[in-house]
């Protein structure tokens, strides 16, 4: 046993960052457009305090959002570049390069200060911020710059110069300058919804409504960050938002987005289609089901335990059963799956001290195959990709209620961890939605809007209508807004 957990986490450790880039579709990217010009033309640049020093030494414009809230607006081009007072991170590099195709350029302006720009899948700068990444490195910039920041240390020479062979070196492209049509409704997000969403357009349409649809539907990391960008009408997600976006989001605007639930994700077992996160045992389990608050405790640090929980402690009376460690498994904490997962159904809490790690959800499954003491809670899962020897678990919201499944038959209102179809808006405290999205939101949650849904669950990422108490809370929320 030993032996064959040493291996899978070797295997999956080397192959988990590559299943975690191709989670979402790979479709081609769009021109990248640009927002950053003022009235008067200037650039707009943005980021740390610092931004607004920057902008007045070089004649440009400043948006001070902080450095969480400024990738979105670099990503999108609503800003020209981004002053922060860091280096990029890992996760902040990967999520502008999955909307413009290319890795941002990222190069010091001082020792402790850092300016940010997009490339394109060429690698390509954009041709009107060139200028003025130039002028920051000319000599007379650095003259500025060590004028307005005294107190960090300034580039050597040798630096100065590698930074403008750099960014001679790059090629450049014209991005489309764009301004958005208030009767146009563009729209990014999650590529669940690739033919779902454009046919409850089209229907919508068909009904007298003169709107049109823009859609970037690349995948729901693309959605939140459009949506602070502004360059979104809301976001579309699949999933709930990670908390690194909502708190991007705080940052830039001084309150969180407005979450809508549309429809229930996906359901399953199903070997044509994705079964949504779930419990899972050992097939030869013989727990016929759990509620949802005692999974709690499984899952969580909730109580103080000296030792593993038992499965006799869940109900099960079989002899080989009684005294045996309940072996806890799932994503690994860092996995942005997993941290959502612990605020929105773990209330919170940290994980147990029995959990037990894993790279992705196929290593959870396989853990959970090889160990019929094994339990562990898992993301999406493949049509006919779940491992032999395990099985879903039914669950309930609370003991002594009935149990469900996600199955598409059961009551998904009694399906104590549902995720849903979600749609973020950003409506401001005391405000409202602009009519043409508050017309379209209340379509989706109207007994046409739900039908269509229905139509389409027969597809990989099919969805659920709500049931009747979900839809009432929705478009009560949506008649508010």
């Amino acid at each position: 046993m030993y032996k064959y957990f040493l291996t899978l986490a070797i295997v999956m450790g080397c192959t988990s960052l590559g299943h975690a880039a191709s989670s979402e579709k790979t479709t081609p990217i769009p021109a990248l457009t640009a927002h950053y010009n003022d009235n008067q033309g200037s650039l707009i640049i943005g980021g740390s305090p610092e931004s607004e020093d920057v902008a007045s030494a070089f004649g440009l414009t400043a948006r001070v959002t902080g450095p969480l809230a400024s990738i979105p607006l670099l990503t999108h081009g609503i800003i020209a570049a981004a002053i922060l007072p860091r280096d990029l991170t890992d996760g902040e590099r990967a999520a502008i390069k999955r909307y413009t195709g290319g890795t941002p350029l990222i190069l010091p302006l001082l020792h402790g200060l850092y300016v940010c720009v997009r490339r394109n899948s060429a690698g390509a700068i954009d041709r009107n911020i060139a200028p003025f990444l130039l002028d920051i490195y000319s000599e007379s910039g650095q003259k500025k710059l060590n004028y307005v920041f005294d107190y960090l240390k300034p580039l050597s020479d040798k630096d100065v110069k590698s930074n403008i062979d750099l960014i001679t070196g790059n090629p450049q492209y014209t991005p489309i300058i764009n301004k958005n049509d208030i009767k146009n409704i563009n729209i990014v997000g999650s590529d669940t919804l690739e033919f779902l969403l454009p046919d409850l357009e089209k229907r919508y349409q068909f009904h007298g409504h003169k709107v049109l649809f823009s859609n970037d539907l690349r995948g729901s990391s693309l959605a939140i960050p459009a949506l602070i960008a502004g360059t979104s009408a809301f976001a579309p997600m699949g999933r709930e938002a990670w908390k690194d976006d909502i708190n991007a989001f705080l940052q830039a605007k001084g309150y969180a987005p407005t979450r809508i639930r549309i429809a229930y994700a996906s359901y399953g077992p199903r070997a044509d289609g994705k079964t949504p996160p779930a419990v899972y045992v050992n097939q030869a389990n013989p727990l016929v089901g759990l509620a949802w608050p005692t999974a709690q405790k499984i899952f969580s640090a909730s109580y103080p335990l000296t030792a593993a929980p038992t499965w006799g402690g869940l109900g099960i009376t079989q002899e080989k059963w009684i005294k045996a460690p309940i072996h806890v498994y799932g994503l690994n904490p860092d996995n942005s799956f997993a941290s959502a997962m612990q605020q929105s159904k773990l209330n919170g809490l940290p994980f147990s001290p029995f959990y037990r790690a894993m790279p992705n959800g196929k290593a959870v499954l396989n853990a959970i195959a090889h160990d019929p003491y094994g339990i562990g809670y898992s993301t999406w899962i493949d049509g006919g990709k779940a491992p032999e020897g395990v099985k879903l678990l039914p669950l309930s919201t609370k003991p002594g209620a009935p149990y469900a499944l996600p199955d598409g038959t059961s009551d998904r209102t009694q399906w104590p961890i549902s995720y849903f179809f979600n749609i973020y808006v950003d409506c401001p405290p005391s405000k409202h939605l602009a009519p043409e999205i508050k017309n379209f939101l209340l379509y989706l949650l109207s007994a046409q809007g739900q039908k269509i849904i229905s139509d389409h669950k027969q597809e990989e990422n099919g969805y659920l209508p709500l049931g009747k108490d979900d839809l009432k809370k929705e478009v009560s929320l949506v008649d508010s807004l």
